[in-house]
C-alpha cells in the first residue's frame, strides 16, 4: 500500500499534459509497413510514424515529411514496429493526420505478435493476438489499453481496402506503445485534455484517489480512471484528445 500512496501523491499534484513519463517502447525502433507512398518524390517511410515528431497537419508546401503513408487502393495494409524484445504491451496511442484524409484511417485492427522466429519475414506468420479494434474513424489523438496485457515484441496495425473517393490507404503521424513490466506499481496523473471513452462499466461511490487507482490497475483493459460526485469512480478503456473537458469529473491515465 505504500508504494501506491507515494506514487499517487506525486501524481495527485500534477494536473497538465502529460508527456513522456512513462517509457514509449515504439520510439525510434524499426518497422515496416506494406508499401511506401512518395511525396513529391519523397518517400513517406515508415519510420515517420515513430519518431517522436506528433504534428498532424501538412502546410503547403509541403518542406518536410512527418506522416508515414503506404500507397493507395491496395487489398490491405499494415504498418508494424518491433520493439525490441518482449513486454507486457498494455495501450496503443494513434496520432491521425488532421490537415486532410483522417477518414482513411478507419476501422484498424491492431495485433501483438509473440513470434518463435523474431525475423521481419516471419514476424506475423503465427497467429497474432488482438490488442484492439477500432470502429470508425480514428480521432486526432486516441489511446486504447488492450483487452488485456498480451505480451510480445511486434505491434501491427492492419487495416482492409475501403472505397475513398480520394482513394484508399494507412497513413499514420504517429504510434506510441506503452508497457506494463510490474502490476503492482503505477502511476496516474490528471488528464485536462483527454476525454474518457469505452466505460468499462464500474462505478463505486465513496471510493479515495488511491482506492480507484489500484482497483483500474488491477483490471484488464483499464485505461484511466474518472472520479465524478460522491467520489463516484469509473473505469475506462479507451481516450482521446480534446480541446475542452468536462471539469466536474477528474479523469486519471497511467502516464
Amino acid at each position: 500500500m505504500m508504494m501506491w500512496l507515494l506514487t499517487f501523491l506525486l501524481a495527485v499534484q500534477y494536473v497538465g499534459p502529460v508527456n513522456g513519463l512513462r517509457a514509449n517502447v515504439a520510439l525510434y525502433r524499426e518497422s515496416r509497413q506494406s508499401s511506401i507512398h512518395y511525396e513529391k518524390g519523397l518517400p513517406s517511410v515508415s519510420s515517420l510514424a515513430n519518431d517522436g515528431n506528433r504534428h498532424q497537419v501538412y502546410e503547403i508546401p509541403h518542406v518536410q515529411l512527418f506522416c508515414s503513408h503506404t500507397m493507395c487502393n491496395e487489398v490491405n495494409y499494415w504498418w508494424a514496429v518491433d520493439i525490441g524484445r518482449v513486454y507486457n504491451v498494455n495501450s496503443v496511442t494513434i496520432y491521425n493526420r488532421q490537415d486532410c484524409c483522417s477518414d482513411r484511417l478507419s476501422d484498424v485492427y491492431i495485433y501483438v505478435y509473440d513470434p518463435t522466429i523474431a525475423t521481419w519475414s516471419s514476424f506475423d506468420q503465427e497467429d497474432g493476438q488482438l490488442c484492439f479494434y477500432y470502429q470508425g474513424i480514428v480521432p486526432g489523438v486516441y489511446s486504447e489499453a488492450c483487452n488485456r496485457n498480451l505480451q510480445g515484441r511486434y505491434v501491427k496495425i492492419y487495416k482492409d481496402y475501403k472505397f475513398n473517393s480520394d482513394g484508399d490507404c494507412l497513413s499514420l503521424c504517429e504510434v506510441e506503445v506503452y508497457t506494463d513490466d510490474n502490476a503492482n506499481e503505477g502511476l496516474y496523473c490528471r488528464q485536462l485534455t483527454r476525454k474518457p471513452n469505452l466505460s468499462l462499466i464500474m462505478n463505486l461511490k465513496h471510493t479515495s484517489h488511491i482506492r480507484c487507482a489500484i482497483i483500474c490497475r488491477q483490471t484488464e483493459g483499464c485505461l484511466g480512471f474518472g472520479l465524478a460526485t460522491e467520489n463516484t469512480c469509473s473505469l475506462f478503456k479507451a481516450s482521446q484528445q480534446v480541446d475542452i473537458v468536462n471539469i466536474d469529473v477528474e479523469y486519471y491515465e497511467r502516464c
